[in-house]
């Protein structure tokens, strides 16, 4: 894979976002104030952009064909539009990314045709707009505040990552249908309600290091796999059963909560997966033979409980 890194400051400068208008050694040239033109970069899968501000890159349009990866790391961004349309100087995004019949028609139209002119320019704007091979997006330490419409120019998107930003939430997911691993670690997410409608087919989450007390949100994530909510606010046993009934879930990691400080938390966790517990990995590890029995004692309890409720 071809791989171009395009670097302000140098490492040392950590996330000092201020850092890259420190000229570099003794001359007198200011990475923050450098222009990159990638004209010559036409076919390029990846491309990794540190600490350098959006709009000194010029002509990543180019790249479109063959981009497969785009890597934004330590810059003052607050909004994907301003990578994903860096080209684009009103970063619009009203317009819908075309469905695969709108692109077809547009091929087939001719000028003398009866299509609506004005409905085949927008289909046109929008096809140019759209990154049909990105796969990958990664602005890990960023400013990010929002996840704008501008993601719904990647709809091949598998893996996001949009670790260590500002985000309190989510939206425009719901029209990426091939997405299946997203990385919030490290944000201000403090409520998740109704994810479902935004994370359909998602089989990777990390909100590691949040703000959750609650995981409701999460009990309809039915593809889920692995779920990351270590170091955030929980403090309730019942809020695991939001994601124990989730029919694929096989990794679940709640270290770091105030939950994981409580008596017998291990086996208290796994009984709520009642007899799928010895197939679970709790924070990295499978529970032990002992931490199983008393599961299944503690699952038996509880259904006892629920009999109970049910018949009162």
């Amino acid at each position: 894979m071809q791989i171009t890194p395009v670097k302000g400051s140098e490492d040392s400068y950590g996330n000092d976002y201020n850092a890259v208008d420190v000229p570099i050694g003794r001359s007198n040239i200011i990475p923050k104030k450098l222009k990159f033109n990638l004209n010559a970069f036409r076919n390029l899968n990846c491309l990794k952009i540190f600490a350098i501000p959006s709009e000194n890159i010029i002509d990543i349009a180019l790249l479109k064909p063959s981009l497969q990866k785009i890597c934004v790391h330590n810059t003052t961004i607050t909004s994907i539009n301003q990578v994903l349309l860096c080209d684009d100087v009103h970063k619009d995004t009203s317009i819908d990314v075309p469905s695969t019949e709108d692109v077809s028609l547009l091929k087939r139209s001719s000028p003398s045709g009866n299509n609506s002119s004005s409905s085949l320019i927008k289909t046109s704007i929008t096809t140019n707009r759209t990154w049909h091979n990105i796969t990958e997006l990664d602005f890990t330490s960023n400013l990010l505040t929002q996840i704008d419409e501008s993601i719904r120019t990647v709809p091949q998107i598998r893996i996001l990552s949009l670790e260590q930003n500002r985000l309190r939430n989510i939206k425009n997911l719901a029209e990426l249908p091939h997405l299946q691993a997203l990385n919030l670690s490290i944000n201000l997410i403090a409520d998740c309600s109704d994810w479902h409608l935004e994370l359909g087919n998602l089989v990777t989450l990390n909100l590691s290091q949040n703000k959750l007390k609650c995981i409701r949100g999460l009990r309809k994530l039915l593809s889920l796999v692995n779920l990351d909510i270590s170091c955030n606010l929980i403090d309730d046993l019942e809020e695991v059963d939001n994601v124990a009934s989730l029919p694929l879930l096989e990794t679940l990691r709640l270290t770091g909560n105030p939950l994981a400080s409580s008596v017998d938390y291990r086996p208290r966790v796994l009984s709520r997966f009642h007899d799928r517990a010895s197939e679970i990995v709790l924070d990295s590890e499978k529970g032990t033979q002992q931490e199983l029995d008393t599961a299944l004692v503690l699952s038996a309890i509880l259904i006892s409980q629920l009999k109970q409720k049910s018949h009162q």
